[in-house]
């Protein structure tokens, strides 16, 4: 992944040196956008989402051009579960439990923005004097600006088993193991890393206007951190929840970038 990361910024100088001899464009885009993933135990679902950027193609011959560009998109998915559960050490010396949690109906909504540099290779040609035709595709490096986890947690029964006493604690509220207590809904940040997807568009451009379907998906798994828990206690203060999105623990695999939609921009 390094190999491709240092070719596309190096053809992307090339493009830059050059940029005088460019016919420019500007787009909007909006379609199904999100991130793929299979969640352990639940169920995932990509949302809609909208972009729009700049670009530029240079002439290599008559019917191939190759371009640059710089776009801002977002990106939206959900994930439900009927019954989430873990069970994770917590602690240290005395004071080190063993924890038990299951969180029922929960939900959670990832909101993402990111920045993206699409490296595009466009083949075209004329169906009328007045109507050209496109094929593109090519790779765009997306590093995300934005991330945010929109979570309902549901209800919650958690337990706690201490080694050097011999005793497991149920029920005890006050003490962070409660038995169907409704938890509130709160808001967390995703860590997430960089995005190399495929794109792939077709589309026709009449005089100035064009309009195309696009495609991207991921192609690089883009988690950061996947040690978390979806549910952790404070050190200070055991009484107390840390929530942390699905995405930033171990009950995912794998997260993939995912756009499909309507492109729609003005070339000058």
């Amino acid at each position: 992944m390094k190999h491709i990361k240092y070719t596309f910024l190096s053809v992307c100088c090339l493009l830059a040196v050059n940029i005088a001899t460019a016919q420019f464009s500007v787009y909007g885009s909006a379609g199904i956008s999100g991130l793929k993933y299979n969640p352990e135990g639940g169920t995932s679902s990509t949302g809609s989402g909208f972009g729009g950027g700049i670009s530029y193609f240079r002439s290599m011959s008559r019917s191939w051009e190759i371009g640059l560009a710089a776009e801002m998109a977002t990106y939206s998915s959900k994930a439900s579960f009927g019954t989430l559960s873990e069970r994770y050490e917590h602690g240290t010396g005395e004071n080190k439990s063993r924890i038990s949690y299951s969180l029922k109906g929960y939900e959670e909504k990832q909101n993402i923005t990111a920045l993206s540099i699409p490296l595009i290779l466009r083949y075209h040609y004329y169906a009328t004097r007045r109507t050209l035709l496109y094929l593109s595709g090519g790779v765009k490096l997306g590093l995300p600006v934005s991330t945010q986890a929109s979570i309902n947690p549901g209800t919650v029964d958690a337990s706690g088993e201490y080694e050097y006493e011999g005793q497991t604690y149920t029920n005890l509220p006050q003490h962070g193991f409660p038995e169907g207590m409704k938890l509130p809904e709160t808001k967390s940040k995703i860590d997430l890393g960089y995005s190399v997807a495929a794109t792939l568009e077709a589309g026709m451009l009449f005089k100035r206007l064009y309009i195309g379907l696009f495609l991207d998906y991921g192609l690089n798994d883009m988690r950061k951190t996947k040690d978390r828990h979806a549910l952790e206690y404070q050190e200070q203060n055991s009484s107390t929840f840390v929530y942390n999105s699905i995405l930033n623990t171990g009950l995912v695999d794998k997260i993939n970038l995912f756009s499909t939609g309507l492109k729609i921009g003005i070339r000058f």
